[in-house]
């Protein structure tokens, strides 16, 4: 037998803690008498610390036993409860293994929390009883069951609170099927002293009793806390101090002790551990004194014991409780009390029912809610009552009754809210591109376009997939485009494509033109975004887009129950641009849905792939994928997570889900994922690299147009999200990098893919280094290779330009997206404000703001990473007075980067960004150049052949419903330059013709447009070419110049429709 020995010098220190925990013991009568059978005790280990120590001691006393007496007086069973499912919680099993090893005499068990569904009956079916999905409860795994019912709790510290309760049934049902005697806990003094108080700010200081005294029924099984009298740091030590440590197998923090970053994730016990940490080091005397004054307490029982406990957390009741009256009702005769189930649900079910006008004019609905928020604040009166005589979820501080149909439950807000499509408009240069868009393709795709014009969701017959989504992601980019510009022709076409889609809905609520039975939900995401903008925007679209939205929603939700519509991957690794729609639909329109829209969110969230166990070590290809073996093929079961599209929309999986279920380590997980991605297969311009599938860091391997706009809108959704300065850098690099490069100058033509290093672009002939794309992929064209990128190209800008200025707190605007634009908004606070960004920005960067506003209020600039120092140059009608900053006196926020200015009514502020030349490593001493937020590659000359013939990758059959107007081309385009060059990075030199005030050329992106270049000293080398494309760049060993050092030139990224953009270095001199 094991045994763990104590360090010599430590003996008087243990003698201490082992003689506090047998007292305790023999306070509470736990030994059998000589002639008894030994009592069976449980003992449920956290591996922490406190629980360790208990077992540590408790096997040493049994040990002793044994060798005076022959005998133990008590026998242990050990328990672990994996919470993985619910909080985060690092690795046990190792641990497990080792206390096993290290105290092998007694019997061990691991539950899984949802496992208190099977263990307790009566306790499953009162959850269900307060479960919207108790339908179906049935039909789903008790993982379903367990994540649906934490998604629908409204804060960190109620999730919190349910998963204690599921926990402490869990331990006393197996206890009790055990026939244990007891249930010893290891909870120190200082454990004990933060659950007081923290019971005690939810309101719930009479529960303390039942919650941390000795002896009391734990659901009929009395209840030990050995540790009581032991501090935290103490038994710390004491753990530190056994031979071998204790702390060799602890899982420090395994129930979720560290505090969140957010406030929104901390839980009150984080607060009060934080409180007592401090305070056990200075005064542990308040620590102990707070337990020992709760200690006095008593715990008196209902006289009726028929009905002396809550249906939930099983706590006793007290007498002399009338029942809930609503929350801010003083006056008796107006106060409603509700002393029965059939009171609350009737109460509920007229302030949900549909609106009505009295015969007095009144209409109730204009007080819904009024009384949906005061609904909320109701709770268990402080010191009176730890629960009701209701099945409800009484313990909560805050309930959620999503089940009766309150709006209980709450999404998270963003750090920096969006503000409606249509109150941002694009000035400058922005404003040409986007004009240029709407006199381009994607103008006249309605007009012309088959894949549009003549698709099965308009009564036509063309489609270029099962999938049936080229209208819905038409109408996601177009609607941000019309409203953006206020284009009436635009408005006109969306409207008219949304008419007859909303007036073909089918009877069960399903749109599009698929019959039952062959239905996948997937093209209906970029549908319903396109739909929630056009309520934004519009906002008497409302009144025939929102019925049909919740038609729609209601059928979803029952396929997703049944399991139908959602096979194919793609929905289920997309699902959160739905969620992003439900989500908007619970905030601002539920009517009478809201737990049928906060399901369905934990129902695609459930049924579809898990992006946050993808994004962990071991799981995720950091590899190039042309080097994993088996290869990877659309078939294998991590292709879904490694397309290249897939990845770009899949960022924003956890900031989403995260909305909702409020799981912190979902931040993490996204900020992971996004850093991985990016920095293993993305490519210098701010995309991902993937032709289809991910293709590493290759600079002659494709990255989609679709994945540069789907980057784009994942990386701003997740600055409004969560904050992270870097997701709004790197949506910026992708902007202005990788969607202009792959557009012509009219925006009439585009690629299907870019390649980092592309001196030409002309359909490739024989064999191509592109996993899974053809040789017309990097032509210029209408449709080059496959259709997607065709229709889903318009959202590019246009959302940029809607997320690019946000609403910052009560009273504040931030410019999230540096870009020259226009607002006209009210913020929260009311303030009305007009606020106007001049600038050439990202081509200078000086930006001059003016602004007018109905009060005062805050404007927050967004400092880039990549910014050396910052300045503002000047500044009127600031608060208190006006004053010059630079980055000496005025600091950015470290997590979002904003600068705070408080101003005035009315005034100007001009802002400058200062930086250099970057130049970033792209492995085997290749680089690629950076001024500011621009990448500039080389420059190879530019030869661009129009030709007649037209892409139409995939629908070449289809006949064009209309004449094609003789803006579209294909284009072949040629370098005139060589394109074999090395430079030095020591010789590059910044040049700009830009001035603050300048009006930049449009447009802007044609070549030699933009007024910045570098120069750089370089040399040809060889450097071959494999399978029609330049090879990567040659080893540093093989780089001898083969012809004379001369200066090169390199031009802003996306002016350069041919381009070297990762170059070999060299030295020279």
């Amino acid at each position: 037998m094991k045994s763990t020995k104590l360090i010599p010098h430590s003996a008087c220190f243990t003698k201490y803690v082992v003689t506090k925990i047998t007292k305790r013991l023999e306070s509470n009568k736990l030994r059998a008498a000589f002639n008894e059978a030994p009592k069976l005790f449980l003992l449920p280990l956290s591996l922490g610390s406190s629980s360790l120590a208990l077992l540590h001691i408790l096997d040493q006393q049994l040990q002793h036993q044994e060798t005076r007496s022959g005998r133990r007086s008590f026998r242990l069973h050990v328990l672990f409860v994996d919470q993985s499912t619910a909080v985060q919680q690092p690795e046990y099993a190792q641990a497990w293994r080792s206390t096993k090893e290290q105290f092998p005499s007694h019997s061990y068990s691991v539950l899984q929390l949802q496992d208190v569904l099977d263990y307790n009956r009566d306790f499953a079916s009162n959850l269900s009883s307060l479960s919207a999905h108790s339908s179906s409860d049935c039909h789903s795994s008790k993982l379903h069951r367990l994540e649906f019912l934490l998604a629908g709790l409204p804060s960190a510290t109620s999730k919190g609170d349910m998963i204690g309760v599921l926990r402490s049934h869990l331990i006393s049902a197996f206890a009790k099927e055990k026939c244990c005697d007891s249930i010893l806990y290891g909870d120190s003094t200082t454990r004990l002293a933060e659950r007081t108080l923290s019971e005690t700010a939810k309101g719930r200081g009479g529960a303390i009793p039942w919650l941390t005294a000795d002896g009391q029924l734990s659901h009929g099984i009395k209840t030990v806390y050995p540790m009581r009298d032991l501090l935290r740091k103490e038994i710390t030590a004491y753990a530190a101090a056994t031979n071998p440590p204790l702390t060799s197998f602890l899982i420090e923090n395994a129930l979720g002790k560290n505090p969140s970053a957010s406030s929104k994730n901390t839980t009150i016990e984080d607060l009060m551990g934080q409180y007592f940490e401090s305070v056990e080091q200075n005064y542990p005397s308040i620590v102990a004194n707070v337990v020992r004054t709760s200690g006095r307490l008593t715990a008196p029982l209902s006289s009726n014991q028929d009905d002396a406990v809550c249906n939930i957390c099983k706590l006793p009741l007290m007498d002399g409780v009338e029942g809930l009256r609503w929350s801010g009702e003083q006056e008796a005769s107006s106060t409603e009390v509700i002393t029965s189930k059939e009171d609350l649900l009737s109460s509920i079910n007229r302030e949900s029912s549909p609106a009505k006008t009295s015969k007095e004019g009144h209409s109730p609905a204009a007080e819904q809610s009024t009384r949906a928020g005061a609904l909320k604040d109701k709770t268990c009166q402080p010191n009176q009552l730890p629960c009701l005589k209701l099945k409800t979820w009484g313990f909560l501080r805050t309930p959620v009754w999503i089940s009766l149909g309150v709006e209980w439950a709450q999404v998270n807000g963003f750090n920096f809210a969006p503000l409606a499509l249509g109150s941002i408009k694009p000035l400058g240069w922005l404003q040409d591109q986007m004009q240029s868009m709407s006199n381009g393709l994607a103008g006249h795709e309605y007009d012309f376009y088959p894949i549009v014009a003549g698709s099965k969701w308009l009564g036509g017959h063309s489609e270029y997939s099962v999938l049936n989504e080229g209208v819905p992601y038409w109408l996601n980019g177009l609607v941000p485009l019309a409203y953006g510009l206020d284009d009436d022709r635009l408005k006109s076409q969306t409207r008219q494509v949304v008419d007859y889609i909303l007036d073909h809905q089918q009877p069960d609520g399903w749109l599009g033109p698929e019959a039952p039975g062959r239905r996948d939900i997937w093209g209906r995401f970029p549908l319903c975004l396109g739909l929630m903008q056009l309520v934004e925007a519009d906002h008497t679209s409302a009144s025939q887009i929102l019925p049909a939205l919740h038609e729609f929603v209601s059928l979803m939700h029952t396929m997703l129950i049944k399991n139908v519509g959602y096979k194919q991957f793609w929905g289920r690794v997309r699902y959160p641009d739905m969620i992003i729609t439900l989500q908007w639909l619970y905030e601002k329109h539920s009517g009478n849905s809201s737990h049928r829209l906060l399901e369905t969110m934990s129902l695609l969230n459930q049924h579809g792939l898990r992006w946050v166990d993808y994004y962990t070590q071991g799981k995720f290809i950091s590899e190039d994928l042309d080097m994993v073996r088996p290869p990877i093929t659309n078939r294998s079961p991590i292709f879904p997570y490694v397309h290249a599209v897939n990845a770009a929309q899949g960022m924003k999986a956890g900031a989403a889900i995260h909305r909702f279920n409020n799981d912190a380590s979902l931040l993490e997980s996204t900020r992971r994922g996004v850093n991985w991605t990016l920095s293993y297969h993305g490519d210098p311009a701010g995309s991902i690299t993937g032709d289809e599938r991910e293709s590493g860091q290759a600079p002659n391997r494709g990255s989609e147009l679709c994945t540069a706009v789907e980057t784009m809108y994942s990386l701003s959704y997740l600055y409004q999200a969560m904050g992270d300065r870097q997701f709004a850098d790197q949506c910026e690099r992708a902007a202005f990098n990788a969607l202009p490069v792959m557009l012509t100058d009219d925006l009439w033509a585009h690629q299907y893919l870019v390649v980092p290093n592309q001196p030409y672009a002309y359909p490739l002939n024989g064999p191509n280094l592109f996993w899974n794309t053809g040789d017309q992929s990097i032509l210029y064209g209408i449709s080059p290779n496959y259709p997607c990128c065709t229709v889903n190209m318009p959202q590019g800008l246009p959302k940029f330009l809607a997320n690019s200025l946000v609403q910052a707190g009560n009273n504040g605007l931030g410019h999230a997206l540096l870009s020259p634009a226009r607002v006209n908004t009210t913020l929260p606070s009311g303030t009305n404000v007009t606020l106007s960004c001049n600038t050439t920005y990202p081509f200078g960067n000086t930006l001059h703001y003016a602004f007018n506003a109905s009060a005062p209020f805050t404007l927050n600039l967004r400092v880039p990473s990549w910014a050396t120092s910052y300045e503002i140059l000047a500044i009127s009608n600031a608060e208190p007075s006006p004053k010059i900053y630079d980055d000496s006196s005025l600091f950015p926020d470290p997590h979002t980067g904003m600068l705070s200015l408080s101003l005035l009514q009315s005034g100007t502020v001009e802002y400058k960004l200062h930086t250099t030349i970057r130049a970033e490593d792209r492995g085997n001493d290749t680089i690629s150049i950076y001024h500011g937020a621009l990448l500039y590659a080389l420059d190879v000359g530019y030869s661009d052949s129009i030709i007649n013939s037209i892409s139409t990758h995939h629908t070449e059959k289809i006949p064009l419903q209309h004449s094609i107007p003789k803006q579209a081309h294909d284009h072949i385009i040629k370098n005139t330059k060589p394109w074999n060059i090395a430079i030095d990075p020591n010789t590059l030199t910044y040049h700009t013709n830009d001035t603050a005030n300048g009006k930049l050329p449009n447009p802007i992106w044609a070549y030699e447009a933009p007024p910045s270049y570098i120069t750089a000293q370089g040399c040809e080398i060889e450097w071959g070419v494999e399978k029609g494309l330049p090879a990567r760049p040659p080893l540093k060993g093989n780089r001898e110049c083969i012809g004379e050092v001369r200066e090169v030139v390199l031009r802003p990224y996306g002016s350069l429709k041919v381009h070297m953009a990762v170059l070999p270095t060299v030295r020279f001199g």
